[in-house]
């Protein structure tokens, strides 16, 4: 099942026992040859899961628009960034086979699992069976219809996100760019969504040449009622995407590619994409607010562990900016460097003996964030200890530098925020006594 190897009938039978394989094979487990015994599917130990679901080599096959997809690179990435606080219930949509269910059910006392595609369903409900998985309910229909009229503390989904011209798998194509799976999915989500709860959506989007590439996800969220904050992992040309997608799931012989990529390409003119973005978009349906903030970024070349909790203070990091939109209503906060940060110094091997020193700040946790800093960013990001506040900081870096404070206000203030929204820094106010008008965080 991992391998895909076939084994003698004699080994399979003293596997099975004390069932009989040909149980298996009704199952769709195993095909059952004169005296061998292969896989019909996949099964992957994951964790402390085992997971089945379709081998690629289905993909070959005419039949291949119900594939099932299983623990990929995008699987791995919304399991790695789900905020996994307690939760009263959970919806997974696009379930596929069912691991992010799964996972969910570990911090939920109930998880919803859905998919469109029937045979997603069967491949969920047997690997929820095969682990003992009674908190998981599996529901088929699309999108939210399996779970009309319920809300949720935490919506998971890794949809068929690829804007593509045909609708050719279950699992891959979502729709064109003028209103696919992802921006349908966005749109509905506050309607099942508690308040104080969050949705966590992988998707792509088109990007426009001379236009800001979040626009088309602005547009979606226009009006939901949800704080938005959408990282973006990576931007292809379309020529690039097209490629890529049509390779990891067309065969033919080159002139039938050649002619798939025309189809491709024409449609990407047609609706006037130059490229298009991943990332994945978060959501956050917020108690009792009027207006609503929307924030992108850039996400980090890598990830170390589970980001769910980066993720979580991410958000109370953009709301305190929000609050604080004035470089002095920043100045009052006194910010403390966060526990994974690390300084390095850093010296390069060069043909002839080495260059540097180079300092670089890291995170060596969650979102692991990295780059090059000058002397003062150094020396401020070691007084950051939570005594003194930003201002005085300032007023110290000012002198330092010969300039005046409101000359080195600005750049101070956009490097302070960047480095919080990118997790360095830990906010926190001042005591009022030491803070003057402050209000205590």
């Amino acid at each position: 099942f991992l391998i895909e190897v076939p084994v003698s009938l004699e080994a399979a039978r003293a596997a099975a026992r004390p069932m009989a394989i040909e149980t298996w094979e009704e199952a769709g487990l195993i095909r059952i040859g004169k005296d061998f015994v292969i896989g019909s599917v996949k099964l992957l130990p994951f964790q402390n899961l085992f997971i089945a679901f379709d081998s690629p080599q289905r993909l070959l096959r005419s039949d291949a628009r119900d594939y099932v997809m299983g623990i990929g690179r995008s699987s791995l990435t919304l399991a790695n960034l789900t905020i996994r606080r307690k939760s009263r219930s959970t919806l997974d949509l696009g379930t596929g086979c069912g691991i992010q269910a799964f996972l969910a059910a570990e911090h939920s006392d109930t998880v919803f699992g859905t998919d469109a595609n029937p045979r997603a369903i069967e491949f969920a409900r047997f690997n929820a069976l095969l682990n003992g998985m009674k908190k998981v309910i599996l529901l088929g229909g699309d999108l939210f219809e399996p779970v009309e009229g319920k809300q949720f503390d935490l919506i998971l989904s890794s949809p068929p996100f690829v804007v593509s011209p045909h609708k050719s798998y279950f699992y891959r194509d979502g729709g064109d760019g003028s209103e696919g799976i992802c921006e349908r999915l966005v749109r509905r989500v506050p309607t099942h969504l508690r308040e104080g709860g969050y949705a966590q959506i992988l998707a792509n989007w088109p990007e426009k040449a001379g236009k800001e590439w979040s626009g088309e996800v602005r547009r979606w969220v226009e009006g939901v009622g949800c704080d938005t904050w959408v990282l973006r992992s990576e931007s292809r040309d379309a020529a690039t995407y097209a490629s890529t997608w049509i390779r990891h799931t067309e065969r033919g012989s080159p002139a039938v590619l050649a002619r798939r990529f025309r189809q491709w390409m024409e449609y990407y003119e047609r609706l006037g994409i130059d490229a298009l973005g991943a990332g994945i978009v978060n959501m956050r349906r917020s108690k009792g607010k009027r207006t609503f903030w929307f924030a992108t970024q850039e996400a980090p070349s890598k990830m170390l562990g589970p980001c769910g909790e980066a993720i979580a203070e991410g958000f109370q990091v953009r709301d305190l900016l929000e609050e604080r939109s004035t470089d002095e209503e920043l100045l009052i906060l006194a910010p403390v460097v966060a526990p994974g940060v690390r300084l390095e110094t850093r010296h390069t091997k060069a043909q002839e003996g080495w260059t540097g020193p180079e300092v670089w700040v890291r995170m060596t946790d969650g979102l692991a964030y990295e780059g090059r800093v000058d002397s003062c960013l150094a020396d401020l990001l070691m007084q950051l200890d939570g005594r003194r506040s930003l201002g005085s900081l300032l007023d110290g870096m000012a002198e330092k530098l010969g300039v005046s404070r409101e000359t080195a206000s600005g750049p101070f203030c956009l490097i302070v925020r960047q480095l919080l929204q990118q997790g360095f820094l830990l906010s926190q106010s001042l005591p009022q006594k030491q803070a003057g008008a402050a209000t205590p965080q």
